[in-house]
C-alpha cells in the first residue's frame, strides 16, 4: 500500500466501510476523539476571526451565568455585553447584565430617549370627512392616514367609491 493521500476509489471506500462495520469502540477511544476536535484542534476553527453571535454565544456556552445582573445586582441576566468594544475571544471583556443595565452601559437607552417622540397632545388638525363632508378633528401624526371621521364613513366611501383591499379592484381616477 502506497503512503501519504492518494485518491480512494468507490470499492476501497466500500472495503473500509464493510471493515468498520459492527466495531465497538470504548468510552475512551470515544472521548479521545471527542476531544481531538476540541477548540483549536478543529478544522472549523476560526481563532478571533469570528463574528459578533460566533463570539456572544462561545462566551454564554464558557462564561458561567450568575443569578443577578453584574452591574445592579437585582434581576436576572439575559444579556453577555463587552465591556471594552472589541470583540476578541477574552471571558473577563464579558459581563451578564440585564437588560436595562445593557443598554444603559451601551448608551442606547439615552438614545432610544432622546429619539422618542410622544404623541403631540393638546395639538389637534381640522379635517373634513371625504364621506360626509363633517369636519372631524385629529392628531398630527395620524393627519396623513385618516380621511374619514369614522368607521362608518371610511366604509361607505370605499363602498361608493369601489376602493377596495387586497386581490380585490381599485377604481382607477
Amino acid at each position: 500500500m502506497t503512503s501519504g493521500i492518494y485518491p480512494r476509489t468507490e470499492e476501497h471506500k466500500l472495503n473500509m466501510k464493510i471493515a468498520n462495520t459492527g466495531k465497538k469502540r470504548s468510552e475512551t477511544a470515544k472521548l479521545n476523539y471527542k476531544n481531538s476536535k476540541i477548540g483549536n484542534k478543529n478544522p472549523q476553527w476560526k481563532g478571533d476571526d469570528v463574528g459578533y453571535n460566533a463570539i456572544h454565544s462561545w462566551v454564554k456556552r464558557h462564561k458561567p451565568k450568575p443569578l443577578f445582573c453584574e452591574e445592579c445586582n437585582k434581576r436576572k441576566p439575559y444579556d453577555v455585553a463587552n465591556i471594552s468594544g472589541k470583540y476578541k475571544r477574552d471571558i473577563n471583556d464579558f459581563r451578564w447584565l440585564c437588560r436595562s443595565c445593557h443598554m444603559k452601559t451601551d448608551g442606547r437607552l439615552k438614545k432610544l430617549r432622546i429619539n422618542y417622540k410622544p404623541k403631540q397632545k393638546g395639538i389637534q388638525i381640522k379635517m373634513r370627512c371625504l364621506n360626509c363632508s363633517k369636519e372631524f378633528y385629529v392628531t398630527p401624526y395620524l393627519s396623513e392616514y385618516r380621511k374619514n371621521c369614522s368607521k362608518k364613513c371610511m366604509g361607505e366611501y370605499r363602498s361608493k367609491n369601489k376602493l377596495f383591499w387586497g386581490n380585490q379592484y381599485v377604481k382607477n381616477t
